[in-house]
């Protein structure tokens, strides 16, 4: 395995305590956490798309950017509701 694979890997791990301060954690921590799981993302498919050469995984990334933010605000939405 090369490096940016080894290293995708590796963050692929870090998105399970992200998903249990999604599941168990307070309000605010759960914003912290769908947040964190976002930045994971994006990390993971540059890497992938370095390791592999294929530029379409960078095309992905961007579009997760976007797709993250916008249901980061949906997310804080429903939080406000429920509070």
């Amino acid at each position: 395995m090369t490096g940016p694979l080894v290293a995708a890997s590796v963050l692929l791990v870090c998105f399970l305590p992200c998903g249990a301060l999604v599941l168990r954690g307070r309000r605010e921590d759960a914003v912290i956490g769908v947040t964190a799981s976002g930045v994971l993302g994006q990390l993971v498919l540059l890497l992938l798309a370095a390791a592999m050469d294929r530029s379409i995984y960078s095309e992905a990334a961007v579009a997760l950017v976007l797709l993250s933010f916008g249901g980061s605000l949906i997310f804080l939405r429903f939080l406000e509701r429920w509070a």
